[in-house]
Formats: structure tokens, sequence, C-alpha cells
């Protein structure tokens, strides 16, 4: 089922059209990654725990990668995920992650690369950065 396509700051796109296939898998990657922990009133569970993350200093990478990648995996029509890296930037004090989004089409296996840099600044009101990157074929690399 189709859903509204967004802007890439998470607005309604005017004028409205919509979405469907793995552009709206990509849509909705992207919406629950810049979901804080308890915003969302219907699913409170979901989102990122930003502020837990950051708490302690250096943070639990592997911990945050795991949970990314677990927030990616909740995405329907996502069938897998795979942590390809993750490490702590002590001078931007940014969580640096990339997660691999298999997604099976008709056509052929997709895969979104999800590269996440959460850090400091993603404490406000921006939840962190995000970039989705689709490679088809399966492969990522």
């Amino acid at each position: 089922m189709p859903d509204l396509r967004l802007t890439s700051t998470l607005d309604i796109a005017t004028p409205a059209s919509f979405v469907d296939g793995v552009e709206l898998i990509e849509q909705r990657i992207r919406v629950r990654l810049s979901t804080f922990r308890g915003e969302y009133p219907l699913d409170t569970s979901a989102g990122l725990d930003l502020v837990g993350f950051l708490q302690t200093m250096p943070p639990d990478v592997g911990l945050v990668a795991a949970v990314v990648a677990r927030e990616v995996l909740a995405v329907d029509g996502v069938g897998s995920t795979e942590i390809t890296s993750s490490k702590f930037n002590r001078t931007t004090q940014e969580i640096e992650i990339k997660v691999d989004a298999f997604i099976d089409t008709e056509a052929e296996p997709v895969v979104v690369e999800v590269e996440a840099r959460i850090g400091p600044k993603s404490v406000g009101s921006d939840p962190g950065s995000y970039v989705l990157t689709r490679y088809s074929g399966g492969s990522a690399r």
C-alpha cells in the first residue's frame, strides 16, 4: 500500500504524490531512524534512544549499531540486515554506522546501505543524519 511522498526533511511533498516499492521502504527506514524513542504516541517503543546512547563516553558503539540495525529490520519489507561498519569518531564525537538492509523484490534483490551519524547535535531537535544508497543485485560492495 503506497504512502504519501515525504521530502528529505520528512514533510509531505507538494504537490502531493505517492511512493511505493523499494522507495517506500527507504522512506520508512528514514522515518523510523528519525524518530526519538517515545516520540510516536501509537508506538512508544519505536525510535532511537539517542540521549541514552550519548550519556556514556565513549558510547557502546556495538550496542548502538545493533539498535540501528534492529530499527531498520523492523521496517516492513526489510528481510534482513547486516552491520558492515561501526566506529566512534573522537574528533566529531559521532557514532558512525553502516548497515545493509536486504530487500526482496519481484525483479531482483536490492540492498539499501544505511549510513548513520549520531552525535551530540542529534540530541536536540535533529535525530541524526542518515544517507541511504540503493544497490541492485543483492550486493552493496
